[in-house]
């Protein structure tokens, strides 16, 4: 069979027309496996990254929780919300009574002025002045820092006139926080 140039031409050209047809319908397919291999890890990492990011929200929100039952438990313990001279009577009363309990004088006690604290609290401070000797003085303290009210001391001043009896005069601002009335 004797071909004419320009059907030579024709069959060369559907021969390498065939060639690569059968190449893309073999080698594409393996070509997109070899990417799709890459596509495969990346969402193997990202899947892996959102279950880290789930089990970091599940702590979160633990650990939310946790400190939301704190938060509550410390507010039972500060003055009850109301009227601030109702809060300040309230501290005097109880400073008061473990004062006495401690076998101390109480000389004076002057309510100060109460100020904001941050956007959900009120600070109330009372300044107390007392007469007593001084392991006394140090037991009050301790009880006072560990009783059930949530204060703090401020502006300690402790004086001692010498005497045998070994008193002491001490001025103590102590202050605790009310939650603010909405």
């Amino acid at each position: 069979m004797n071909l004419q140039p320009r059907e030579r031409k024709l069959v060369a050209v559907a021969v390498i027309a065939v060639v690569l047809f059968a190449g893309f319908y073999f080698i594409a397919p393996l070509w997109s496996r070899q990417s799709g291999g890459n596509d495969l890890e990346r969402v193997q990492k990202e899947l892996r990254r959102q279950k880290e990011l789930i089990a970091a929200t599940k702590q979160m929100q633990n650990q939310t929780g946790a400190l939301q039952a704190k938060l509550a438990d410390d507010e039972r313990r500060l003055i009850a919300p109301g009227d601030l001279n109702k809060a300040s009577a309230e501290l005097q009363g109880w400073v008061v009574q473990l004062a006495t309990a401690h076998q101390l004088d109480i000389i004076r006690s002057e309510f100060l002025p109460a100020a904001p604290l941050g956007g959900l609290y009120v600070r109330i401070p009372v300044q107390f002045e007392f007469n007593g000797q001084m392991t006394q003085l140090g037991q009050f303290f301790d009880a006072l820092l560990k009783d059930e009210k949530i204060v703090a001391l401020e502006d300690m001043q402790i004086n001692s006139t010498g005497a045998k009896d070994k008193r002491v005069r001490c001025v103590v601002v102590v202050t605790t926080l009310m939650p603010k009335v909405n």
